[in-house]
């Protein structure tokens, strides 16, 4: 051994110095858990839902949204409580507005999903998320529906026509549609928006 080289100041380390006083081991032990020495990490696990939305933050925006800062998945904020990876927005609602009631899902009224603003989010179900969808007209009807065939002037085509007593069968052959899709049509149970 080299009388001249510095060592690791890790006890019983025979490693040679790199950095702060340590090899290179114990530095990247140091710059990825908070110590150099081995074992778990030293730096403390975030146990409080509330500190781990504040670490990673949001940004407000002019619509008053709260938006993760966060990592996300399909544009929803992702956090990490106690080793638990889950939804940001669902962890604000229960940090700011209390549990989620069961059978329950956390909706948003700004229908903006990285938003964890605790007055925009709402418990409801499945039929009051659709609900508030269709109220806000945001539901797949008619043209943006990417499987539609016919468009609106082509829909109050057909109810003239219905009125004008064609038979449902000419109407479908007309449009190239099914026969059922005329009668969705004659009966409310399709393109009702128009």
């Amino acid at each position: 051994m080299n009388p001249t080289r510095k060592l690791c100041t890790v006890d019983g380390c025979t490693n040679a110095h790199k950095a702060q006083g340590l090899c290179s081991m114990h530095y990247q032990r140091l710059n990825k858990r908070g110590a150099p020495g081995p074992g778990k990490s030293e730096r403390p696990r975030i146990s409080n839902a509330e500190e781990a939305l504040r670490d990673k933050g949001w940004t407000v925006t002019p619509a008053g949204c709260w938006e993760w800062d966060g990592p996300r998945d399909e544009d929803r904020g992702m956090v990490t409580v106690n080793g638990v990876r889950t939804y940001a927005y669902r962890v604000a609602f229960e940090v700011w507005n209390g549990p989620i009631p069961p059978g329950k899902f956390v909706c948003h009224h700004c229908d903006n999903p990285p938003c964890i603003n605790p007055s925009h989010l709402f418990a409801g179900s499945n039929l009051d998320n659709i609900a508030d969808m269709v109220s806000k007209d945001r539901s797949i009807h008619g043209v943006r529906n990417h499987h539609a065939v016919l468009d609106d002037g082509q829909v109050l085509e057909v109810r003239q026509l219905l009125m004008a007593g064609t038979p449902q069968t000419v109407i479908a052959e007309r449009f190239n549609v099914a026969r059922t899709t005329v009668s969705a049509i004659s009966t409310g149970r399709s393109w009702r928006r128009v």
